[in-house]
């Protein structure tokens, strides 16, 4: 922890120059934690993970921490949403702290709650490409700030590249969150997709893009921060270590 670093002023919100120092201090912490990180901008993170074979089966190009998956479909058989959040929380490093275990079940009791807020889920795909041998799924990570929240977001994008020279951009979200391998991906879709993950328009873009809702992003960081301040050098990594792992987004020690 940089003790320069100051905590944002109305913590856990972030205004957008706050948000851009956190961006900046945090890409180089993913990067010495394998994540292929990348800023795009003052006020975006880019991610970039492959995942060879088209699920989670192996890591690929930036693959980050893909191999924790537990199963070729992507993410732990089974589990609930009590699971989830144990789990969670000892990968957080959080398990030891009440504060953080708290944060961590409220968030999963929060993402519980919101199911059915609107988001657009899009049953199995009629005209999903079969996989091919040596395919290879792409996907693409943004965190940008939410100025309706005001706290950090998660947009991804997911795109299967075929041996065979086809791109296949995945539309489903069930799929999607199969195919991102998260530890907690069973679990994510036991606490309901669309409570999880939902399908929006990216706001740097405009163009469709799944995101995990953030309405409970203040309270999960504000839970957490009772065990200490959580200043803008930590404050993304502290985010990412709450949602990051349930789509296959996770940072090395």
């Amino acid at each position: 922890m940089d003790p320069t670093a100051a905590v944002p002023a109305a913590f856990p919100f972030v205004t957008p120059a706050e948000f851009a120092e956190a961006c900046a201090r945090f890409v180089p912490r993913a990067r010495a934690g394998g994540l292929a990180a990348r800023l795009r901008g003052e006020d975006t993170v880019e991610i970039v993970r492959r995942v060879a074979g088209g699920g989670a089966e192996g890591a690929g190009e930036g693959a980050g921490h893909a191999g924790d998956a537990e199963d070729g479909a992507g993410g732990v058989a089974g589990g609930s949403a009590a699971d989830w959040s144990r789990d969670l929380a000892g990968h957080a490093g959080l398990a030891a702290d009440p504060a953080g275990a708290s944060a961590v079940d409220g968030l999963a009791d929060g993402l519980a709650a919101i199911d059915g807020l609107g988001a657009v889920v899009v049953d199995d795909d009629e005209h999903a490409l079969p996989p091919s041998c040596g395919a290879q799924t792409e996907i693409v990570y943004d965190i940008v700030r939410s100025p309706v929240y005001q706290t950090p977001a998660l947009y991804f994008t997911v795109t299967v590249e075929h041996s065979d020279g086809r791109s296949e951009p995945i539309t489903a979200v069930e799929r999607a969150v199969a195919l991102v391998g998260g530890r907690h991906a069973a679990a994510v879709a036991a606490v309901g997709v669309r409570g999880a993950v939902s399908q929006g328009e990216h706001p740097a873009t405009g163009l469709p893009a799944f995101f995990v809702h953030p309405c409970m992003t203040a309270e999960a960081l504000a839970e957490l921060a009772t065990a200490g301040p959580i200043r803008l050098d930590t404050y993304l990594a502290a985010w990412l270590g709450i949602y990051g792992s349930a789509v296959g987004l996770e940072l090395g020690v």
